[in-house]
């Protein structure tokens, strides 16, 4: 059985954890009632947990370089059939 515990841990420490069946090799992040969804076997292991942080939203420098790349792209696109 998978319990969800990530309100009790801070958002820097969150843990992703991959679980993968034993019998058809299946991987997900969550396996309900600790059975395969894909062949329903109970042979299920956990292969990997890693620390991740969350990510923030990108700042307003990633938005200006993202408009001006978009602009620039749009500019090419529009010499090419001018």
């Amino acid at each position: 059985m998978i319990l969800d515990h990530t309100q009790d841990i801070p958002a820097f420490t969150r843990y992703t954890m991959v679980f993968q069946c034993r019998d058809c090799s299946h991987k997900g992040k969550q396996f309900p009632q600790g059975a395969c969804p894909a062949c329903g076997s109970r042979n299920v292991a956990r292969v990997g947990g890693r620390e991740t942080e969350e990510e923030k939203p990108p700042g307003k420098l990633g938005l200006v370089i993202c408009a001006a790349l978009w602009i620039g792209l749009a500019v090419v696109i529009a010499q090419k059939f001018l």
